[in-house]
């Protein structure tokens, strides 16, 4: 295994590492390696390793042979924890409303974070939910086929 500056590298041997991390200098010492890796922007941290470690370490290669539909679902994923991060403070900026700290804790501590959102929020008077009733009633009977007992 040979190691240049610039490559991401796994190295299995050390789990406090996350991950992958940069190699700003690498130096072959003896039969092994020494390696100057950036785990935090500015955070140099020096790893000598042995030729069997040298060996397990994983290092990103650019081929194009990755699988485009799983980075694009990857990125997504990421964009949307990002979006999703920010949504508080962005639906409470555009809003006049000042929501309570129970109403602020159930619907983004609780309700958001669900994967399928199945919930009826209704909180404040005078807002129409009396007369959203009857559709939302017909909606839910004409979805799951639910019969009126009498």
């Amino acid at each position: 295994m040979d190691f240049e500056p610039g490559q991401r590298a796994r190295i299995p041997h050390r789990p406090d590492l996350p991950g992958f991390v940069l190699i700003d200098d690498a130096r072959p010492v003896g039969e092994g390696w020494r390696l100057y890796i950036e785990v935090t922007p500015g955070d140099l941290k020096k790893i000598d390793l042995t030729a069997g470690e040298a060996a397990a370490c994983e290092v990103l290669i650019e081929d194009g042979a990755g699988d485009s539909k799983a980075l694009l679902a990857g990125l997504w994923t990421a964009w949307m924890r990002a979006a999703s991060s920010g949504a508080r403070s962005a639906v409470l900026a555009s809003s006049p409303l000042k929501p309570y700290a129970h109403q602020m804790n159930a619907v983004y501590g609780a309700m958001l974070p669900q994967p399928r959102l199945r919930f009826l929020l209704a909180d404040e008077p005078g807002t129409g939910k009396f007369s959203q009733c009857p559709g939302a009633g017909q909606a839910l009977a004409d979805e799951t086929e639910v019969r009126q007992h009498k």
